[in-house]
């Protein structure tokens, strides 16, 4: 069964958010001069280019091309606010607001395909992601709770970030005929339910 150029688009998109991820979480680490601090974000680059490999295999598995996604001529990447200046409080919050919504993204695209494998991958994804969410929770508000007046505008502002991101795919996925419409159905009907979700998990880091 041929993926469908929607799933096609989606799994490279993801692909390069795993793999950009994981050279975001090793370049924060390589500065980091706490130690256990240092292993975390190690362990979550380990954890990133993990995740980009399921993605690599499946892409080789069902023979789905290598598309040029998040060029100038496409949507940018959710990684476009991390600059060399982000402190890790920044990076950190950017990376939370992404991931408390991954999964849902991962049960949608579950529910969306029709392919055995892609659904196996989902529900791997999905399975991972509370670990990824847990220790990035605390520390956000452990540093909340020293007096951090960075954290609430990170957290702020990563929320901001997150919101406008997801937003805006929606008419990317309209691009893709009635492949998108079915898809953007499934995001529709689940939409305020999930901005509620991300958004009160992510100003309980600062209330």
């Amino acid at each position: 069964m041929v993926v469908r150029i929607l799933e096609q688009h989606m799994i490279n998109s993801n692909f390069a958010l795993e793999i950009t991820g994981s050279q975001l979480f090793s370049r924060f680490a390589r500065k980091e001069q706490e130690m256990e601090m240092r292993g975390k974000l190690l362990w979550h680059a380990q954890e990133e280019l993990r995740h980009a490999m399921h993605y690599q295999l499946l892409m080789q598995k069902l023979g789905i091309p290598i598309l040029n996604v998040h060029s100038k001529n496409s949507y940018p990447s959710y990684w476009a606010p991390v600059g060399a200046d982000s402190s890790l409080v920044q990076f950190l919050a950017i990376v939370h607001a992404l991931e408390l919504r991954a999964p849902l993204y991962y049960q949608y695209h579950y529910d969306f395909t029709m392919h055995d494998e892609i659904k196996k991958l989902m529900k791997v994804l999905i399975a991972d992601e509370d670990g990824h969410i847990e220790w990035i929770r605390q520390y956000l508000k452990a540093e909340q709770r020293k007096g951090n007046s960075e954290v609430k505008l990170a957290v702020e502002t990563a929320l901001k970030h997150e919101q406008a991101y997801y937003e805006g795919s929606f008419p990317l996925f309209a691009q893709f005929g009635e492949e998108g419409k079915k898809y953007l159905a499934i995001l529709e009907a689940d939409k305020q339910r999930a901005q509620t979700f991300v958004e009160q998990h992510m100003l309980s880091l600062i209330n």
